[in-house]
């Protein structure tokens, strides 16, 4: 009886051994971080600038001169902002993989 045993188990143990799952192969995301790099362009010359204001002929030139160097600095004000800004935010984390 104790021989029977003895040939039965390591068979027992082989066929069990076969009806596992081979083990899965998981990739697993790990945020890393990445230094943010702004590139800051100069400015170029506004069209509000002294040379062009005095070189304008009439006052409604010079006028329409100051407005538009104020958009021109505005937008650029903004650009700076907003990549300033992107730095800034922490990336979302990624729920779809749940």
């Amino acid at each position: 009886m104790k021989r029977a045993l003895l040939w039965l188990l390591p068979i027992a143990v082989m066929i069990f051994g076969c009806g596992t799952t081979p083990p899965k192969t998981v990739e697993v995301s790990v945020p890393v971080s990445v230094p943010c790099a702004v590139v800051v362009t100069p400015p170029k010359a506004y069209s509000d600038a002294a040379a062009y204001v005095k070189a304008a002929p009439n006052l409604a030139e010079r006028v329409r001169l100051l407005l538009l160097g104020r958009n021109e600095r505005d937008a650029y004000i903004m650009r700076l902002e907003a990549s300033a800004a992107g730095c800034l935010l922490e990336p979302a984390a990624d729920t779809s993989a749940r």
